[in-house]
């Protein structure tokens, strides 16, 4: 998979395409900084507009790594806040992850050692 993937993105004009692969960007940075790791995001974007009105955009990213899967989404009548609630949703939810593998690998030395402790 490559970096950074966009999907969706014929219906946006310039400066809205400017914004997204700017903020796509900062969150893919993030992600990687945060796994120490390279990652890959794709970014699906779907714009709803009924005649002679404003757009609606929904905005879902994934990050693929490795191990796992974050996917996060946001709807809204702002591009640059949906995308804005999307890279936060996925870095919380890999800080989530991170928090949960580290608290089981503590749990599980913490086991380990008293195993040791009292086979001795």
């Amino acid at each position: 998979m490559e970096k950074l993937q966009f999907i969706g993105t014929d219906d946006l004009d310039g400066e809205e395409m400017i914004t997204l692969t700017k903020l796509a960007k900062k969150y893919h940075e993030n992600a990687e900084k945060m796994t120490k790791t390279e990652l890959g995001m794709s970014v699906h974007v779907k714009t709803y507009q009924k005649e002679n009105s404003k757009k609606k955009y929904s905005v879902t990213g994934k990050i693929v790594g490795a191990p796992t899967l974050f996917r996060a989404s946001s709807s809204g009548w702002k591009l640059n806040d949906c995308m804005h609630k999307v890279g936060l949703r996925l870095e919380h939810e890999i800080e989530h992850r991170i928090k949960k593998s580290s608290y089981f690998s503590k749990q599980q030395k913490e086991k380990s050692r008293q195993l040791r402790k009292r086979d001795s």
